[in-house]
């Protein structure tokens, strides 16, 4: 959460929970790299879009590895309880990963459920 300084345990969880998520992108871009001395020219230059998304995604992903232990600044605004609201800055990478699994052909579906209290008045998603 930006301005709550979380328990040592929730901190703990969410530092698993974003090491899997790095377990995974590394996967992928061992895969990536496999494939790409098979491919034609146009293809390459399709998988390399995809590749920059994705490491586009292990940034941000870094950048919230980096937030997790950082001391946060007082605000004079009260503490947001509900935990479905404190994961808000995760929706912009939700859409980033539904959009890959597509363009990749992953997948043909894509759902993403939010709480009943969810506001997309409340993100800054200019260009979604």
């Amino acid at each position: 959460a930006l301005f709550v300084n979380s328990p040592a345990n929730a901190r703990a969880a969410e530092r698993t929970r974003l090491k899997h998520r790095g377990s995974v992108l590394d996967a992928l871009r061992e895969s990536a790299g496999a494939l790409n001395r098979t491919l034609n020219a146009a293809d390459r230059h399709k998988l390399d879009q995809y590749l920059t998304s994705v490491r586009d995604v292990e940034r941000r992903l870094q950048m919230s590895r980096e937030w997790l232990d950082r001391p946060k600044p007082k605000s004079p605004i009260v503490e947001v309880l509900d935990e479905e609201r404190q994961h808000i800055d995760e929706v912009a990478l939700f859409y980033d990963l539904m959009a890959l699994a597509l363009q990749t052909d992953s997948t043909r579906v894509a759902t993403l459920e939010t709480g009943m209290g969810f506001r997309t008045s409340e993100l800054d998603l200019a260009g979604y």
